[in-house]
């Protein structure tokens, strides 16, 4: 619509294919915090026999997992930052014996030598088996660090930045 992309009251989740509508159509609910929210009138739409809108097929927010919205200016409060990438990767014993990990590893270095302006884009990695193993490689220390979170019931990010 004109005011930007569809979102929950709540807790700003921008619409997507999990969204659940109901009450033909006038209200949805948000997949990440359930709360029911008033579908604006210029995004209303009826829905099928089996729940889902009309113009599902139509919108790419209710199509696909990601998509790319010109941001308007009431969302723009600072300069855009550059892109940061994060990668994870399998690396537990299922993964290393079908080769996975070393097929995930080569497209990582493919996709890795490929992104514009490198010294203003920031990379992560992460990669885990029972464990989450975040890496460092900040050049002040010397060599890459590799810091590990075994309990994966209460995660934490090991690194403040």
């Amino acid at each position: 619509g004109e005011l930007g992309p569809v979102r929950c009251r709540r807790c700003r989740a921008y619409m997507n294919p999990m969204m659940t509508f109901v009450e033909q159509g006038r209200r949805f609910l948000c997949n990440l915090c359930g709360m029911a929210n008033d579908v604006p009138r210029d995004y209303f739409c009826n829905l099928d026999a089996s729940g889902k809108r009309r113009d599902a097929n139509e919108r790419p927010e209710l199509r696909y997992g990601s998509v790319d919205f010109i941001a308007t200016p009431e969302y723009i409060l600072r300069p855009p930052l550059p892109p940061a990438w994060v990668f994870v990767i399998d690396v537990s014993y299922a993964a290393v014996s079908a080769q996975i990990m070393h097929m995930t590893v080569a497209a990582v270095r493919e996709v890795l030598d490929m992104i514009p302006c490198p010294q203003q884009t920031r990379v992560a990695i992460i990669t885990y088996d029972k464990a989450v193993h975040f890496y460092n490689f900040k050049r002040a220390n010397g060599q890459p660090q590799m810091l590990v979170v075994s309990e994966v019931d209460d995660m934490f990010l090991p690194l403040p930045e």
